[in-house]
């Protein structure tokens, strides 16, 4: 048996469902702690979801866990989590960590207070120990190994269908022929560095309008986002701060004219390949493992500091489109996750 822990995100269902449909779901069990019921879940067979970890889902969990063949940590977060891993530090060739990114960037708080501290050594003391470790920005691997000594074998996987481009059909753009749009970030969250990004497009004031999506992350730090992005912008700032309907999100994709990343480690790739999909013009931060990763496989994208609204050339935007289509598929996907759930421990 596969056991599959996760943090809930939107993405979790939509991958549930996948591996059930495209897989033996009687092979894969599924534990979902969704704090407060924030996600919406279907109910299974193969299913758990629980609001919190207290001591009855902790051995609840640990059972599993002893039961299981194999298992695969879909965001490595929680501290219980964390604890349960230490405590059975045995069987942790048998794991693989399904790397999200902020779980990774944990180490830059582990300074922050004596109890980061304690569970930073924790952290480390189970990194270092597990046998597999999921990602297909090896950059984050290198990280892994450096931050906590991880030393088990990198398997490549796109792993989320949020991760698998989607092409837009029948979609109208919603587009204002009269300014330039702009699209900043993916989230309401500090390593996005909206603010710095706006420094760099006031140059373009007047000619521009800015949309932000903020409906996702820290609900103060999105507030003040706003706050300055109207006051450098005026009526030209879009914020977003609702989540949108799927096929309006696309439509409003589909009618941006440049895209602005300015992440300062990986985060809000499905975004990024939606948009790269879409024939877009991308700007991210060249230290980042998306940039280096889009270099690798043919992927044109531009160096945020060097912000021009000029479009991305037809001859590029084909390429692009043809390059992330092959990778970020459901075929890739499928062959990606085949070698996971069958390689030899």
């Amino acid at each position: 048996m596969i056991l599959h822990i996760f943090v809930a995100d939107k993405f979790v269902q939509p991958f549930i469902t996948y591996v059930n449909d495209t897989f033996n779901p009687r092979e894969h069990q599924y534990y979902v702690i969704n704090k407060k019921n924030k996600f919406a879940f279907t109910l299974s067979d193969n299913l758990i979801v629980r609001t919190k970890m207290n001591i009855q889902s902790f051995f609840e969990l640990w059972a599993l866990f002893r039961k299981a063949d194999r298992v695969i940590l879909h965001g490595l977060f929680w501290n219980s989590i964390v604890l349960l891993l230490a405590l059975n530090s045995n069987d942790l060739k048998k794991c693989f960590w399904a790397i999200w990114g902020g779980d990774l960037y944990k180490y830059y708080d582990r300074q922050n207070s004596l109890k980061l501290r304690f569970w930073h050594h924790i952290r480390k003391f189970v990194i270092s120990r597990l046998g597999h470790f999921i990602t297909y920005l090896p950059e984050d691997y290198h990280l892994a190994q450096k931050w906590y000594g991880a030393k088990g074998e990198l398997h490549e996987c796109i792993t989320y269908l949020s991760n698998v481009y989607s092409p837009i059909d029948n979609v109208e753009a919603e587009k204002d022929f009269t300014k330039k749009s702009v699209l900043i970030g993916n989230s309401a969250t500090a390593a996005n560095r909206h603010v710095d990004a706006f420094e760099k497009l006031l140059k373009f004031k007047g000619l521009i309008k800015i949309i932000v999506p903020l409906s996702y992350g820290n609900d103060k730090y999105g507030k003040k986002i706003v706050e300055i992005g109207q006051k450098m912008f005026g009526n030209d700032f879009i914020p977003l701060t609702t989540f949108m309907a799927i096929q309006d999100y696309y439509k409003l994709l589909a009618g941006v004219d440049t895209v602005v990343f300015n992440h300062d480690r990986q985060q809000g790739m499905g975004n990024i390949i939606q948009v790269l999909g879409l024939g877009k013009k991308v700007f991210l931060d060249t230290n980042t493992p998306q940039y280096h990763l889009f270099g690798r496989l043919g992927v044109k994208v531009f160096d945020v500091k060097d912000i021009d609204l000029a479009p991305l050339d037809e001859a590029s935007k084909r390429a692009n489109q043809e390059k992330v289509s092959n990778y970020f598929s459901r075929e890739n996907l499928k062959l990606q996750l085949t070698r996971i759930f069958e390689t030899t421990l």
